[in-house]
């Protein structure tokens, strides 16, 4: 058996904290969705600074370089602020595809939407050209809106998958509005990955352990994502593993409570979502973080995989 060290269990829970990926999914949320309120009280602003000025043709001007300067702003701080809450979306994506949570479809789309905000950048700096540069600055602003559609969709996908791994239904629609709204859409990720990182936070370390502890002569089954005990037994828990292997049973740790049925049995090789039934929970606790042992037959060798999944 491998041995097992503090510093050995302390190097792997930083390289593969699951919680620390959360963490920054929210953080750049939160900056995405201030972003977005200050886009839009920005915009109102001008639209209410500019209905109130009298129409003449010497206000006209002075319309022309309000409208110059509004933009300057908006996009000084605007795209600041974007560019900070994609470095944290794109490095919460990366950590998490990185254990093999989520496909990178999110850590994609963030990358991508670089590419809007340099296409933006371009258009902006032709601005002060006569002719030319309005055609340039309209070709740019296109292409940056097409990019950053395309980068948002793939954003959104990347949040509506990751809700679906933790069982979240507020990160999977914040994931859909983030497409058509991103305020709302940023508001419900944030929520709902606060959730998410409240039962991540108890569990990593348990996880890191388990991992740790396994045989290097067998491969590595081991959990992905928090999962989820409902009220009529179901237990839900999403395993990786890379190889087939065969669950045999399962128990709740602490309890008396062993598993009636498993679906699927026999787990191919990949993600598989496993569905676990337990009789009469009633014992159990709500809003409490349990942890269920698995027995399971890999290659022929009998071992138990501990995972973890709240009530």
């Amino acid at each position: 058996m491998r041995q097992i060290t503090f510093y050995s269990i302390l190097k792997l829970y930083f390289m593969y904290s699951e919680s620390e990926g959360i963490d920054k999914l929210r953080t750049g949320s939160l900056i995405l969705m201030f972003a977005s309120i200050f886009i839009i009280v920005a915009f109102y602003g001008l639209l209410s600074l500019l209905l109130s000025l009298p129409i003449s043709p010497t206000a006209i001007l002075s319309i022309f370089g309000i409208i110059n300067l509004y933009s300057i702003i908006m996009r000084v701080i605007g795209f600041g602020l974007i560019i900070l809450g994609l470095y944290y979306i794109e490095g919460g994506f990366k950590a998490l595809s990185e254990l093999n949570i989520g496909d990178g479809t999110g850590h994609s789309g963030a990358r991508l939407a670089y590419y809007a905000i340099g296409a933006a950048i371009i258009a902006f700096a032709w601005l002060g050209f006569p002719i030319l540069g309005v055609i340039v600055f309209s070709l740019f602003e296109l292409v940056s809106f097409i990019i950053g559609f395309i980068s948002s969709i793939l954003i959104g996908i990347g949040f509506y998958k990751l809700g679906g791994v933790y069982d979240e239904s507020l990160v999977k629609i914040g994931g859909i509005l983030v497409i058509f709204i991103p305020l709302i859409g940023y508001i419900l990720t944030y929520y709902g990955l606060g959730k998410i990182s409240y039962v991540t936070g108890h569990s990593s370390l348990t996880n890191i352990i388990t991992r740790t502890i396994t045989l290097p002569s067998q491969p590595q089954i081991y959990q992905v994502g928090q999962g989820t005990i409902r009220s009529n037994g179901i237990a839900k828990i999403t395993l990786y593993s890379p190889t087939q292997a065969t669950i045999l049973s399962a128990k709740i740790d602490g309890t008396k409570l062993t598993s009636v049925n498993i679906s699927p049995a026999v787990l191919p090789s990949g993600h598989t979502e496993v569905t676990i039934q337990f009789n009469d929970i009633s014992s159990l606790i709500p809003y409490t973080i349990y942890q269920i042992t698995l027995t399971v037959n890999i290659g022929g060798n009998i071992t138990e995989i501990k995972t973890n999944a709240s009530y």
